[in-house]
């Protein structure tokens, strides 16, 4: 037992001396890099390799853009590998915690070179560097760039024999592309290439990153110059085939559609994924060019479409099929096939948006807009945000968008005055007809769906604007589409309404544009929703004089606002020009009237159609001889002079507004009557007007306040802020005006306030106040101090409490107590220190006594 005892001692002496950093001998570096090796960097690394797996197996690219040349640019894809990352990161920690030898080796005797260079090593374990660089490589898969940087840039400074540092330098690179350091990237890949050293292997690298470099900046050309060299360094075939896929699709962008055919035909050949395969082949048919004869690939296309494999992929065969009929200038069947591959993409929302793109496009290029508006609403649902040109398509579809609103309401509000004219009995006859075609429209649907058949949920129609004149409403009422918006911008404008003749006494929900008041009355919850009612087809006619006027003005502005849309957004003047004199024929002593004189005047000028001009402008001249139009007309220079007046009373009203929201309603009012003198005409006219009402209110000169709101409602009765102040006074004559300026601000600093009368003692009482303060807290110190308040009434103030929970509570405990024996507590409050200044500034005791009853009656109960 001695003797394996004397065996076992050395032997575990030597391990112990092994396994400590702090010698540096050929044993402890022999153990230090094995162990580092095959035991934690051997995991580290496995678990950096399963992370890049992941993302090469898991994420799914979208065929239909450029590809990326590395998935780590996609952060979905780098999602998948976070949690292999962090177990890397850990792992190489460790390695360098446990195995880093820095100490020098002692060597004995005289130095040979090599050992001179060796004794200049700053690291003596060969795996460290290897463990920096597998730690910055995990950071840049987190996108943790900058302690990926650093990992990088230690190799480069001290592990300067190495290897490694060659690889650093091209991660660093990747580190600048993704931060979109492009002049930084191409400094350290050309440096890094142009040095003779750096390892052969690297060499597919650093073309592939120079492709990345490059395609990023759309100079697509050197792109593919480096793509084509990383391709002759590449051995797997599915990485080749990733590589001519995307070296067609920049062929494909730079119009080089029988090169880009060609790339694909050698994915094609190659045969890596499934997925790939098809889309290469669906990429073929896309760029074939008009010319050529398309017999072959539709034939092939139609037999893929046949083939049960691509039962999910037809949406991709359709919309090649499509786009082969539309470079075939076969509109027809090409809208078709685009309308099959939308109706047939059940998981594909990429392929469903470009389809309705394409769609999208296709109408607008004909100036068709409400189709077009519509196909590109449809696309927005559907289109990811880094899809190319996103902010460009989206522009259209809000342009695109707000016309169809518009004209939607003019349709909607002709179909329901239509139905609202006939007589009582007809009118319900025609309801009940509605009636049962919509339950034969459902019926029919719900056939179709059982069965199998295809119907086309996807034709919004063409030139909607005028499709309800011969069809007597019924398509408003069939379409849920208008339905919705025609009810959307009824109640946007008017509120939720009753049939009654005296909608405009009843509150409704209007938005204050000025400041962030809102009035909002409960919503007419009566309305009816079963379409198979006649109540429910009633409720939204213009009955009476009072809706029908509501409808009329509806129709106004809508025209208007789409003449607007197509001059200004859509540059179709001749459209412009249809739909203003169109508001002309149908309300020729409408109150835009001015404003669409003048903007037919412009247009018949820009299509040098000098006789219309002409016409236009004497309308002009001699109906509205004092109006800013008629000075413009007459005047060359009056247009600027009228903008630089126009900015001039708008950088007041801004002054004016900040004041009002400042509270300092008497700064508010002087301002706003510099305005109301100096600029009658400006657009800020009317807003001076309300701020001044406004102020009046928040200082209690109520009679004043109405009158201006009066004033506004006479002068502007149809702008947004003459109806805000009718309905303003309509809620002050039925006395649920709410005139608080006060706000709750329950973090901020508060007062305890005490108003008293200036017969009672207030020195006894502050005495007792400094008792109940002393007994309440001792680890803070309070003042209290005596103001006058009025001639007949003192302010006792203790200040300062850190917010309301804390006064509150104060005030809780002295209420009651004899503090107050022989003192009118009718007057007690706390008040934060906003509300304060507020409060000392107006001394309108009713009005925060009113506030504070009502909003912390329950609180201190």
């Amino acid at each position: 037992m001695k003797r394996n005892f004397a065996i076992i001692l050395p032997l575990f002496s030597i391990l112990f001396f092994a396994c400590s950093t702090q010698k540096n001998t050929a044993v402890t570096r022999t153990y230090h890099n094995v162990t580092a090796h095959y035991n934690v960097y051997f995991n580290g690394n496995e678990s950096y390799n399963a992370g890049r797996k992941k993302i090469e197996t898991e994420y799914k690219d979208n065929y239909s853009i450029l590809l990326p040349i590395f998935k780590y640019s996609e952060e979905n894809a780098l999602k998948l590998a976070s949690s292999d990352m962090e177990r890397t990161l850990s792992k190489m920690g460790k390695t360098i915690a446990v195995h880093s030898i820095t100490v020098k080796p002692k060597l004995k005797g005289n130095m040979t070179p090599k050992d001179k260079e060796f004794m200049k090593k700053n690291e003596y374990c060969k795996w460290i560097d290897d463990s920096y660089l597998l730690i910055g490589k995990a950071d840049f898969y987190k996108q943790d760039y900058s302690k990926a940087l650093r990992s990088f840039r230690k190799i480069i400074t001290e592990y300067k024999t190495e290897e490694t540092r060659f690889e650093s330098q091209l991660w660093i690179a990747k580190v600048y592309i993704e931060q979109e350091k492009y002049k930084d990237a191409f400094n350290y890949l050309t440096e890094l290439e142009n040095d003779v050293r750096h390892p052969k292997k690297l060499d597919k690298e650093i073309n592939l990153t120079f492709a990345d470099y490059y395609i990023r900046q759309k100079e697509y050309k050197k792109g593919i110059s480096r793509l084509e060299a990383a391709i002759k360094l590449t051995k797997k075939k599915d990485d080749k085939a990733r590589y001519y896929y995307i070296i067609a699709q920049l062929e494909q962008k730079l119009g080089n559609n029988s090169i880009a055919s060609d790339n694909f035909k050698k994915v094609i050949k190659l045969n890596p994924n499934y997925d790939m395969v098809f889309s290469a082949k669906i990429m073929r048919a896309t760029v074939f060019t008009a010319g050529q004869n398309s017999a072959d690939i539709k034939k092939e296309l139609r037999k893929m479409l046949k083939d049960e494999k691509n039962e999910e992929y037809k949406d991709q065969i359709y919309y090649a099929l499509a786009t082969i009929e539309q470079k075939e200038d076969n509109e027809t069947e090409a809208i078709k096939n685009y309308k099959l591959s939308a109706s047939t993409s059940v998981k594909n929302d990429n392929q469903k948006a470009i389809s309705f793109l394409a769609l999208a496009d296709i109408f607008f290029a004909k100036k068709d807009f409400v189709p077009a508006g519509n196909y590109y609403d449809s696309t927005m649902q559907y289109l990811a945000t880094n899809y190319p040109d996103y902010d460009l398509i989206s522009k259209k579809a809000e342009n695109t968008g707000m016309l169809v609103e518009y004209l939607t309401v003019v349709q909607v509000q002709d179909s329901l005055q239509k139905i609202a004219k006939m007589s009582e009995q007809d009118r319900t006859a025609f309801i009940q007809q509605i009636i049962e075609e919509v339950k034969e429209e459902e019926r029919r649907k719900q056939e179709e769906l059982t069965s199998n058949q295809t119907y086309d949920p996807l034709d919004f129609g063409n030139n909607s604007q005028n499709n309800n004149n011969n069809q007597g409403g019924k398509w408003y009422m069939y379409n849920p589409v208008l339905v919705s918006r025609g009810k959307n911008e009824f109640k946007k404008k008017w509120g939720a309404r009753k049939l009654e003749d005296d909608w405009r006494r009843k509150n409704k929900s209007v938005l204050n544009n000025i400041g962030d008041e809102e009035i909002d009355e409960n919503a007419d919850s009566t309305r009816v929703t079963d379409n198979k009612t006649v109540e429910y087809y009633l409720q939204d006619l213009p009955l009476n004089d009072s809706l029908l006027e509501i409808s009329n003005d509806l129709i106004i502005n809508a025209l208007f606002n789409a003449a607007d849309v197509y001059e200004n957004r859509l540059d179709d003047g001749n459209a412009a020009i249809r739909t203003y004199e169109e508001l002309m024929n149908r309300y020729p002593d409408n109150y835009l009237k001015l404003e669409t004189y003048y903007r037919l005047h412009k247009l018949y000028q820009k299509k040098t159609e000098e006789t219309k001009a002409n016409y236009y402008k004497e309308l002009i001249v001699i109906q509205y001889p004092d109006s800013k139009y008629s000075k413009m007309l007459l005047d060359p220079n009056f247009y600027a002079k009228l903008m630089a007046t126009e900015n001039d009373a708008l950088n007041l009203y801004d002054k004016t507004l900040s004041e009002y929201k400042s509270n300092d309603y008497n700064q508010t009012l002087v301002y706003a009557n510099e305005g109301i003198k100096k600029y009658p005409d400006s657009q800020a006219y009317p807003n001076f007007l309300f701020l001044k009402a406004k102020a009046f209110g928040n200082t209690g000169r109520q009679d004043s306040m109405v009158f201006y709101f009066k004033e506004i409602v006479k002068h502007f009765p149809k702008s947004d802020i003459g109806i805000l102040s009718k309905e303003i006074l309509t809620l002050i004559e039925s006395g649920k005006y709410d005139y608080d300026i006060y706000k709750i601000a329950p973090l901020e600093e508060h007062y305890f306030v005490v108003i008293i009368d200036k017969t009672q003692n207030t020195t006894e009482f502050k005495f007792k106040l400094k008792l109940k303060v002393e007994q309440f807290t001792n680890t803070k110190a309070f003042e209290i101090e005596d103001e006058n308040f009025s001639s007949k009434k003192s302010l006792i103030k203790i200040k300062t409490f850190d917010n309301q929970k804390e006064v509150e509570s104060f005030y809780k405990s002295v209420i009651d107590s004899d503090a107050f024996e022989n003192i009118d507590k009718s007057h007690v409050y706390f008040i934060s220190k906003t509300n304060y200044d507020l409060f000392i500034k107006d001394k309108m005791l009713d009005k925060y006594d009113s506030f504070f009853k009502k909003n912390y009656s329950l609180t201190i109960q």
